[in-house]
């Protein structure tokens, strides 16, 4: 039954629409925002009374609201569904000035929680290729399977858990976009880790080499050290690669300096040569004259 004064509405009253009002969430005299038996969210104005900047409001409210349908779920739904209403109800019998920042508020704690949750996903699917990459080498160790692989192995494995470190020191600072989902939260962790992977094999390969790092190759414990240093920072392992790069290019260069200096010697000396015997024929020539 319609009520003159929004105000005197209380639970388990029927709104102008007929549906059973289950929580009032805000009133006054000409306005009134309240749940129903569904959890949805209903509000009914004096078509008289009617704010001008209802429409702003209004606008934000849908917005928020498909943020909270879209990535809410179960019991943080309803939680920010409420929240959602009571934004609205501040924004409409809010004045002078205008607030909106009650939507600002709900819509910064949703985007926050949201990330919270990726970056949980995040550490936690890293966490778990991390063990599942231990428990590989732990396990071809134990049965000498593949000895001959087994440097690769481990330092696949230290590159793992260096990243994994780096993710824990950082996980607080990961960016994380609220819109995506979270299977490409596990993702991005898994790929990270499988970076750190790749950069803890593919030193074990140039150590073997001979390439880098010759006391790494005496020392099973300091491969294990660098190949997690290699894990931890991505970037270790490419700025490694354009040092071995540049001193090939300085021996390279040294060589063609060399044999530039030889050439150049060479040829004074060739030179002076010709300008002695040139001199002794012609005090040759002096003297038979």
């Amino acid at each position: 039954m319609s009520k003159l004064n929004k105000s005197e509405y209380r639970a388990g009253d029927e709104s102008e629409a007929g549906e059973t009002i289950k929580l009032v969430i805000g009133s006054c005299p000409h306005f009134i925002v309240f749940q129903v038996e569904d959890n949805g969210i209903r509000w009914e104005v004096d078509d008289a009374k009617t704010p001008p900047h209802m429409g702003t409001c209004l606008e934000l409210y849908d917005k928020v609201e498909s943020l909270i349908n879209f990535y809410c779920a179960g019991v943080n739904r309803v939680k920010y569904t409420v929240s959602n209403g009571r934004a609205l109800f501040v924004s409409v019998t809010n004045q002078n000035p205008v607030n909106l920042s009650a939507f600002t508020l709900i819509h910064d704690r949703i985007v926050s929680e949201l990330q919270t949750f990726g970056r949980f996903q995040y550490v936690g699917a890293s966490t778990i290729i991390t063990v599942l990459a231990c428990l590989v080498t732990s396990f071809i160790h134990e049965y000498e399977l593949a000895e001959k692989l087994f440097p690769f192995y481990l330092g696949g494995s230290m590159g793992a858990i260096g990243a994994l470190l780096s993710i824990y020191q950082r996980c607080n600072a990961i960016d994380i976009a609220s819109h995506t989902s979270p299977s490409q939260h596990s993702f991005l962790g898994t790929s990270r880790i499988i970076l750190g992977i790749l950069c803890g094999g593919l030193l074990v390969l140039v150590v073997q080499a001979n390439l880098f790092m010759g006391i790494a190759s005496q020392s099973l414990a300091a491969l294990s050290v660098f190949c997690a240093v290699a894990g931890f920072s991505e970037r270790y392992f490419p700025s490694m690669l354009d040092e071995i790069q540049t001193k090939n290019s300085l021996k390279s260069g040294e060589k063609e300096l060399t044999t530039e200096l030889c050439i150049e010697v060479e040829k004074p000396l060739a030179g002076e040569t010709v300008r002695a015997s040139a001199t002794r024929e012609a005090k040759h020539n002096d003297l038979s004259a």
